[in-house]
């Protein structure tokens, strides 16, 4: 029994303690945040278009790591829906997509010309029509040929095509070209008929054999002739198609920009033979660091390191992220010239980076300079006429938001073009706390510590009438 009270007093004062710390660790997501207010600059309020905001330096340092807390408001405080979309650029490759022509009509011209005509279903081919290619096995040639269309009959022929030249030039090396590109492509989807006319499909070519007669008199030649044949050759064509030229999207990168950083530190490991570097940034997007240096020929493997001060504890203590191990070349030989110096890594938001140079037994690089560049994240909204804008950040108690953004959605993958806004200086706001007040009462360290203390001297208190009972009751 003599044990009871210094033990109750001793769970009432890590009741206390256990309370405290756990509300300081909330307080460590909600102290000192900063929320801004930031005002959109638009190069046209009298239409409603689709506009892009780039985010900044001062957004980037300010938001949290999830962008949780972006909010686009208009003029009367109301949140206006809005995508963070990452920039993106293809890399696109035309292609040509070819349909045989199945019944041609062909006719002969005067002057030993040809006319083809042929139709094509433009229900079946809405696309523009931007070439035709002829198929032939004949060798060594060359024609002029003209292409022309109309919706129909009664109608003039539109020139899709002058005078192109098709040949063959196999006799000399190895160089051939059958198609004839329109020059004014046929996009008008009533244009059906189509006529192709080639002047002068036959052709004279010298026979490459040769006949050669000697006269002898008196056992001496007297006389030599040399007879050669020329040849008529007819353009013989094996089939015609129509192509048209369609862009394909080969990948998709995101488009980098340049950001700024800041060395911090720079010391050799004698023990560990690194030399670690560390700087500073404003928490953009970072994917990849470029070192240069005055040093010509190395090789290092390297480790980069996101830090962050973790105060979960009530203490600051620093930690290390990994980030990627990589390495950098630098070659300048005579018959050898080598850069390679860019460390890529998965993009990340952090104020401070450690880069490890791992150096064996050489020297330590020289000094150099670190550059970086990272994805380029924009908001994109429909704007109003009359209305004005402002980007609010910098609160970590809300949470991410859910607009209808299916016509914003639809407007980025159908390309349309946005209109850039820029931002203004940041200016000061009230944190908007969302939630309940029961919630907010956690908050308070020596609310939750005092109800803690009750429910622990209430359970003490209980514990000791139940132990006084139990001790009152005879042994049997």
């Amino acid at each position: 029994m003599k044990l009871q009270y210094p033990c109750l007093a001793l769970s009432f004062l890590l009741s206390v303690v256990f309370a405290a710390c756990s509300v300081s660790a909330q307080e460590t997501t909600t102290a000192g945040a900063s929320v801004f207010q930031k005002a959109v600059e638009l190069s046209d309020t009298t239409q409603e278009q689709l506009t892009s905001i780039t985010l900044d330096q001062d957004i980037y340092a300010g938001s949290t790591d999830s962008f949780n807390d972006l909010r686009l408001l208009n003029k009367s405080g109301k949140e206006v829906p809005f995508v963070l979309h990452r920039r993106l650029t293809e890399e696109r490759k035309t292609q040509r997509i070819p349909t045989t022509i199945t019944q041609p009509h062909a006719r002969p011209l005067e002057n030993d010309g040809l006319e083809i005509t042929f139709t094509i279903d433009r229900e079946k081919h809405p696309h523009s029509i931007d070439g035709l290619t002829f198929s032939a096995r004949l060798r060594d040639f060359e024609h002029r040929v003209t292409v022309e269309s109309r919706a129909k009959e009664e109608e003039p022929w539109k020139t899709l095509a002058s005078n192109v030249l098709i040949y063959d030039y196999s006799r000399y090396m190895d160089v051939r070209s059958l198609e004839v590109p329109f020059t004014e492509k046929s996009n008008q989807t009533n244009q059906t008929e189509f006529r192709v006319r080639i002047e002068k499909v036959t052709q004279e070519k010298e026979s490459q054999l040769r006949e050669l007669t000697r006269t002898m008199k008196n056992g001496v030649e007297n006389e030599t002739q040399e007879k050669f044949n020329i040849n008529r050759e007819i353009l013989r064509i094996d089939g015609i198609s129509f192509w048209h030229e369609t862009e394909t999207v080969i990948s998709t990168l995101p488009v980098l920009t340049n950001y700024p950083i800041q060395l911090e530190s720079r010391r050799e490991d004698e023990k560990a033979k690194t030399t670690v570097v560390e700087f500073t940034s404003h928490r953009e997007p970072l994917t990849q660091i470029n070192i240069t240096t005055q040093d010509k020929n190395f090789h290092r493997e390297v480790t980069l390191y996101a830090l962050a001060v973790d105060n979960s504890l009530g203490t600051s203590t620093n930690s290390e992220r990994f980030l990627t191990q990589s390495s950098i070349t630098q070659l300048s030989l005579p018959n050898v010239q080598r850069s390679d110096s860019l460390i890529p890594f998965n993009p990340t938001r952090a104020s401070r980076y450690r880069l490890v140079i791992n150096n064996g037994d050489s020297p330590p690089l020289k000094e150099g300079a670190l550059a970086a560049q990272g994805e380029t994240y924009e908001l994109l909204f429909f704007s109003e006429p009359g209305q004005s804008y402002s980007v609010l950040y910098g609160n970590p108690l809300l949470d991410a938001p859910r607009y209808d953004t299916l016509a914003i959605k639809t407007a980025i993958d159908t390309k349309v073009q946005a209109v850039p806004a820029t931002l203004g200086k940041p200016t000061p706001h009230t944190l908007d706390d969302p939630r309940s007040e029961w919630a907010k009462l956690f908050e308070n360290r020596w609310l939750v510590g005092a109800v803690f203390a009750v429910l622990i001297l209430v359970l003490g208190l209980t514990l000791y009438q139940a132990g006084k009972r139990l001790s009152s009751i005879p042994q049997s």
